[in-house]
């Protein structure tokens, strides 16, 4: 098989992930799977919440990630580590080299309602253009309450050129908005139908167990975020003690193959006063790569 794919729970703030694959890589790319930020004990305000993946290929076969994560106030109070956690999806092409396939690397940084510069793809058709989520920066500049959360990407395509458009952004229900937001993104593109390996978008919000049809049999298959959006309500907002989003669990269903079973695709915040997301509000986006 030419892809190959891995999932990993990451160390973070100062910690390196490695992936390590069958064969030489040709192509590559990382990005978020799931992630779970924590204060310890308390919730508090937030002054800035970000996530940022550090890639490099460190051998023939081999992939290294540095995660780094900010949750803060500006009153000391620092994200729990020990409590918190990010996976991180790897996919690598190890086949001979293609010109029918894109694993878009390093990640492109893109701000509030912007696009990417072009990111040449393989083909003026590519049935195949899902971004995913390579990180995010909120920052208020201050402390302040949250009411939403977003860091969302899209992919378009404007004649040989792929492009990643953002949308991110942190507000409270009085009018303080994070300054300058960005989100990070990379591209999945084929220009053939059958690659080898198929690509399921999907979105929810429900903390159970989804059943994705993929199509065909799958032996094996890994979830990459390409967005979150997450709030208290409208004109609701709170401290945060734990914001977070993502699958718990990706994993072909042992009793039907052809459909992938996980557990919690959704977007979730809870202070430590019981106030937690409105679902009808909130929604997870990913994609499903699955391999025959």
């Amino acid at each position: 098989m030419a892809l190959e794919i891995q999932n990993q729970k990451a160390s973070l703030n100062g910690g390196t992930t490695t992936f390590t694959f069958d064969n030489d890589i040709t192509q590559y790319l990382v990005g978020i799977s799931a992630f779970y930020l924590a204060y310890a004990g308390d919730d508090h305000h937030i002054q800035q919440i970000s996530i940022n993946l550090d890639c490099s290929q460190a051998s023939s076969k081999q992939v290294t990630v540095k995660v780094s994560v900010v949750m803060a106030d500006s009153s000391g109070n620092q994200i729990d580590t020990a409590q918190s956690n990010v996976y991180v999806t790897a996919i690598a092409w190890t086949g001979a080299p293609t010109s029918s396939l894109l694993l878009s690397m390093p990640p492109v940084s893109v701000g509030n309602g912007q696009a990417s510069e072009g990111i040449p793809l393989p083909g003026l058709s590519n049935p195949i253009l899902q971004p995913g989520l390579a990180g995010f920066n909120l920052n208020y500049g201050d402390d302040h309450h949250v009411e939403f959360v977003e860091a969302s990407l899209g992919a378009g395509q404007t004649g040989s050129q792929g492009q990643i458009s953002a949308s991110v952004q942190m507000y409270d229900a009085s009018g303080n908005q994070a300054q300058s937001p960005t989100a990070s993104g990379v591209l999945v593109a084929s220009s053939i139908n059958n690659p080898g390996f198929i690509v399921v978008p999907y979105s929810a919000q429900d903390g159970g167990y989804n059943y994705i049809p993929m199509g065909q049999s799958v032996s094996k298959a890994v979830a990459l975020l390409t967005g979150f959006q997450v709030s208290y309500g409208q004109n609701d907002d709170h401290h945060v003690q734990v914001i977070g989003a993502g699958p718990n669990m990706v994993q072909p269903d042992p009793d039907d193959p052809t459909q992938v079973k996980t557990n919690g695709i959704w977007a979730f915040m809870w202070d430590d006063d019981g106030n937690s997301q409105d679902n009808g509000k909130s929604s997870c986006n990913l994609i499903i790569v699955g391999l025959p």
